[in-house]
């Protein structure tokens, strides 16, 4: 009865559960102003994956000043309609219309405790 108990364990520890993609060049997301970067890379190796990706480049204010940022949005799992937006503080499960890029900037901000309006929004 043991051993049944073990292997069902093994079996359950080397069942892994679904998680979002990773950045393909991690490196990179480690880097200083390296958001439009990382945001092609991760969007490229999503497409060839068959995932529907983009890249949104968005400005806002921060400290009176505009700033801009780059993310990676992108459907997940394939042929499901759920938008995940990618930077370096990982992927997180927005909800937006996809053809609303500046909808997409202000969720992946507002998820992100970031609440600045947005400037401007455009996909690369």
């Amino acid at each position: 009865m043991m051993k049944v108990l073990l292997l069902i364990l093994a079996l359950l520890g080397s069942t892994g559960c679904a998680v979002t993609p990773q950045s393909p060049e991690p490196w990179m997301a480690r880097e200083r102003n390296a958001c439009l970067p990382t945001a092609i890379a991760m969007s490229q190796g999503l497409k060839r994956q068959g995932i529907t990706a983009k890249v949104v480049r968005y400005s806002y204010q921060r400290q009176g000043r505009p700033v801009g940022h780059a993310i990676t949005a992108y459907l997940y799992p394939p042929g499901k309609n759920q938008l995940y937006t990618y930077d370096y503080e990982g992927s997180w499960r927005t909800r937006a219309y996809w053809g609303d890029d500046a909808g997409i900037a202000r969720a992946a901000e507002s998820l992100r405790g970031r609440n600045a309006p947005i400037l401007s929004s455009e996909e690369l």
